[in-house]
């Protein structure tokens, strides 16, 4: 499956601008595990934008586990 090219540009943008920020204390090992967890959040963060929200949607309740008797 093909990669779409905003989510391919906003990874570039965000590890740019990161490395801008922290470069200097990145090894070359630690800017690539950077490069890859980059790309999952702006993936996953894509995800979530694409859940349409009004103004009034109320949170859902938490959830809270049952436990068998005893």
């Amino acid at each position: 499956m093909a990669e779409d090219p905003g989510i391919r540009e906003e990874c570039e943008a965000t590890f740019i601008r990161l490395t801008q920020l922290y470069g200097d204390r990145l090894t070359a090992e630690m800017r690539e595990d950077l490069r890859e967890s980059v790309g999952t959040v702006v993936k996953t963060v894509t995800a979530l934008r694409s859940v349409p929200l009004d103004n009034g949607a109320a949170p859902l309740p938490p959830l809270v586990p049952y436990r068998g008797e005893g």
